[in-house]
């Protein structure tokens, strides 16, 4: 035979030992024999979807919360974003259905009647990089219904072992070809951690980490004995599809509380603030955007948030009210609605963007620079964008009405003879 024939010939039997070899280990996990080798893959690790539905992946810290407080990082993990089958369901607000024919990736929106409109916009959980648009919690799938693009995790052994290509495609180079690149979105949290005065982790003097695309993002301060430690939300949402022209009349925003720390409970900073962010992308963060999470009053340069006091968009939430497991809320006051941008009007965040919302959270030591206590802490960890449970916005908004035409039925016109 030819060489590449014979060459050929040789690889697809040592494929089909590998095969039999799987077949062989699959019969005696079936007789209670555990066997584990490469091509076997624990049932907790399979993927939720074939690779073709995946749409991007990411490798992250596996961290752990823990009772008091700590954070234990077991490893890596990969967190994957997939089209799932499973059909979104209709939305409502206040008795109304949402209007499917403006529906978009991340907002649901509702006709109030009368010129007034809700909008539920959901914190997006992909960014088109091409475009810079949301890609989900939704899609629109070729039969036309919208679906849930869902989240899940899973090892990075057991993840590269279900994505590699297989042996067909490797012969005969059968590889999909992407045309639309995707990135997680910009939710995440920032710290200033293991410093050894407040000032120092206020101005984000030394170490800082930050973490996006995980379960949950956390707003907290810290004071160990010291090490002090701060921490900082942001999120970017998507606003575009409220009208130029609108005006904005009511929001609330809602972050679901995944845990809680109350060492520092009855403290008069011991609550949450809703700020606006300046971050320098909507799809990611990084170490200086810190300082950027929020303003001070009279302070909008570069550095926003390095002294003074944040400027809040919302009453603040006291920490001790809230509930693990519920929705907590911020209603805007008027300065938080001017925050909202719509179709057309300048976002603070991310480069030359249009139409989105850049909110964030600090807990009341933070925005108001007042040293936490010594030995005391306080967070709160929130659902993030990748969770099932993605914090959303809803916002209250009326058209922009027209001038009527005057009515020229009743008017006499002389002319001059």
């Amino acid at each position: 035979m030819p060489n590449f024939i014979t060459k050929t010939w040789n690889f697809l039997k040592r494929q089909w030992k590998k095969i039999v070899g799987v077949a062989v280990v699959g019969t005696a996990l079936a007789a209670g024999e555990i066997i584990l080798t490469p091509d076997v893959i624990l049932q907790d690790y399979l993927l939720k979807a074939p690779k073709e539905k995946i749409l991007f992946s990411q490798e992250v810290d596996w961290l752990e919360r823990q009772p008091d407080g700590t954070k234990i990082n077991k490893g890596k993990k990969v967190i994957y974003f997939f089209k799932s089958d499973k059909e979104a369901q209709l939305e409502t607000y206040a008795g109304r259905q949402e209007n499917l024919s403006m529906k978009l990736p991340s907002m649901s929106f509702f006709d109030m009647g009368g010129g007034k409109w809700v909008t539920k916009t959901i914190l997006p959980n992909l960014i088109d990089t091409q475009t810079g648009e949301p890609a989900g919690p939704f899609y629109k799938d070729i039969d036309g219904k919208w679906k849930e693009i869902e989240s899940a995790t899973t090892t990075p052994d057991a993840f590269l072992q279900q994505t590699k290509p297989s042996v067909f495609e490797k012969m005969f180079a059968v590889y999909a070809v992407a045309t639309t690149t995707y990135s997680g979105a910009g939710d995440g949290y920032l710290g200033s951690n293991k410093q050894s005065t407040w000032a120092a982790a206020y101005s984000a003097a030394g170490s800082l980490t930050f973490v996006t695309d995980i379960d949950f993002v956390s707003a907290s301060v810290g004071n160990d004995t010291p090490p002090y430690y701060i921490y900082r939300v942001g999120s970017p949402y998507y606003t575009v599809g409220i009208p130029n022209g609108s005006t904005i009349t009511t929001s609330t925003l809602y972050q679901y509380v995944n845990s809680i720390n109350l060492s520092n409970s009855g403290d008069a900073y011991a609550y949450h603030r809703m700020v606006e962010t300046f971050q320098a992308s909507h799809t990611t963060l990084v170490n200086a955007d810190f300082v950027d999470i929020g303003y001070d009053a009279g302070n909008e340069t570069g550095g926003r948030a390095a002294s003074g006091v944040a400027v809040a968009g919302a009453a603040d939430v006291n920490t001790s009210s809230m509930v693990v497991g519920q929705w907590e809320t911020w209603d805007f006051n008027a300065t938080g609605l001017g925050w909202i941008k719509v179709n057309g009007q300048s976002a603070t965040c991310g480069a030359a963007l249009t139409g989105w919302t850049c909110l964030g959270i600090r807990e009341g030591h933070d925005a108001t620079n007042n040293a936490i206590p010594l030995t005391k802490g306080e967070y709160v960890d929130f659902a993030s964008a990748e969770s099932t449970a993605p914090p959303y916005l809803t916002i209250g908004y009326t058209l922009a009405v027209a001038a009527a035409e005057p009515d020229q039925s009743q008017v006499i016109i002389f002319e001059e003879q």
